[in-house]
């Protein structure tokens, strides 16, 4: 459920940085894209993949939005969640950011040097203030493991002549997969 302008122009007015030069458009439409409950952070202008976007960070999602000429409103969507890690640099007067999430790196340039190194702290701090990630392993490590633990119980079974060699040469043989 989208916000109301007013509660859009309350945050913009509480935001710890704001450079929206040219992003009226785009200013337009950020009350349907926020939704109920979400807390706008700061707010850019940066280049990616060639085009002008508004950069939005929330408590929730990096937005980036660029407002085209006619109708259509592009939304790119970065969950925090989903952010690996966001890298800054910043020259004397323009930063860049990168942001690293599992489906590839994503470049963000002409940033104004203050605004790389605010969205680059406030995702940051949102991303580490999220709940721990557990590590997971590859499916195929977890089914490796499976067959293993059969497999130590099958020996087992050999070993203390539960089963004869060929009946433990034919459950290993399914285990494994093989005819």
């Amino acid at each position: 459920m989208p916000i109301t302008k007013q509660e859009l122009s309350s945050q913009l007015a509480g935001l710890r940085y704001r450079h929206t030069l040219f992003a009226g458009a785009e200013l337009r439409h950020l009350p349907k894209v926020l939704r109920q409950g979400e807390r706008l952070l700061a707010l850019a202008r940066g280049k990616h993949e060639g085009v002008k976007w508004l950069i939005a960070a929330t408590d929730q999602r990096l937005l980036l939005l660029d407002k085209g000429l006619f109708y259509s409103l592009k939304l790119l969507e970065l969950p925090l969640r989903e952010i690996q890690t966001i890298q800054q640099k910043a020259g004397a007067l323009r930063g860049e950011l990168a942001i690293t999430t599992a489906s590839g790196v994503r470049q963000i340039t002409h940033l104004r040097r203050r605004a790389a190194l605010a969205v680059a702290d406030i995702v940051s701090q949102k991303i580490a203030e999220l709940p721990a990630r557990a590590p997971q392993a590859p499916a195929g490590a977890a089914a490796m493991g499976d067959k293993l633990s059969s497999l130590e119980r099958l020996q087992k079974l050999r070993d203390s002549g539960v089963l004869t060699p060929d009946e433990f040469a034919a459950e290993k043989a399914k285990i494994l997969g093989r005819p």
